[in-house]
């Protein structure tokens, strides 16, 4: 059937989002989290086992869906990469944000979508070119990548804000915020769709398909409908916000699609939402 791979992922994607809002207790269990540790484990748990369940009930190679270590030093240069690009983005949210035009609204939500796409494009054609040149070493790029996710724990010590809330924060969005999604959204999602439809498009040499843009919608869609509890009568869907995620989704996307593997986009999602949540706990943005 034709559209079957769409399918698949969608109904996978609902049931994970649907866990906390139905399952019995599970709402209860994510709240207490969220008060005591700061995010919820047992949905970052779900993220990640529910589509490995899914590729080991019908027997599915882990490799193809980007599960490997074969190219682990490159794709971490590549993330790391990748971060240093996204921090002008990161540095215009925050100051949209103190001027109340965060991405929540949605003309901010074009500003820094915009720069995401041009981030993306600069940054493709570094990887692509003939001038571009990784971090000497493997132990450098394990140490730059250890010293940004010490930096807001120094900083914090600094000026007293040094909580296990903190720790949490960089812990969780790192394993689970990082990595767990991208092993959902670019890993499972866009890997099954691009089984189904191939990559015929490229930016920059760098292959990409259809896989890419749902992987990219459904990720902006989990956002956009992050407000809404059903149970509490609250129905407020941010489709500004589920715009700048699609952004974002599409820049881990092309790195996903560079790399083979979900590591390098992994790293620069994981970087980004560790260190900069770590910041919001520092200073309360």
């Amino acid at each position: 059937m034709r559209g079957r791979s769409i399918v698949e992922v969608m109904a996978v994607f609902s049931v994970l989002h649907l866990a906390t809002v139905y399952l019995p207790g599970v709402s209860g269990l994510v709240r207490w989290e969220r008060r005591v540790l700061g995010w919820s484990y047992f949905m970052g748990f779900l993220t990640v086992l529910l589509p490995i369940l899914v590729m080991v009930l019908q027997k599915r190679e882990f490799e193809p869906y980007g599960l490997t270590m074969r190219r682990w030093e490159t794709s971490l240069d590549v993330g790391l990469k990748g971060y240093l690009y996204l921090v002008a983005p990161q540095v215009l949210l925050t100051l949209l944000s103190s001027e109340g035009a965060a991405y929540r609204y949605m003309d901010g939500s074009l500003v820094i979508s915009v720069s995401m796409f041009v981030t993306l494009f600069l940054l493709l054609r570094r990887l692509t070119g003939a001038k571009y040149k990784p971090f000497s070493s493997t132990r450098t790029r394990l140490l730059v990548a250890a010293v940004l996710l010490s930096i807001p724990l120094l900083v914090g010590a600094v000026y007293g804000r040094l909580t296990f809330k903190m720790f949490s924060t960089i812990l969780w969005q790192l394993v689970f915020g990082g990595f767990g999604e991208e092993l959902f959204y670019r890993g499972y999602v866009q890997s099954t769709v691009n089984e189904e439809y191939g990559r015929p498009w490229s930016v920059e040499s760098v292959a990409f398909g259809p896989g890419l843009l749902v992987s990219s919608a459904l990720y902006g869609l989990n956002r956009a409908l992050n407000m809404v509890r059903p149970l509490q009568g609250v129905y407020s869907v941010s489709w500004s916000w589920g715009f700048f995620a699609f952004s974002v989704g599409v820049f881990y996307g092309f790195l996903r699609e560079y790399t083979g593997d979900v590591v390098g986009s992994g790293v620069a999602n994981g970087l980004v939402d560790s260190v900069g949540e770590a910041f919001n706990k520092v200073f309360g943005w």
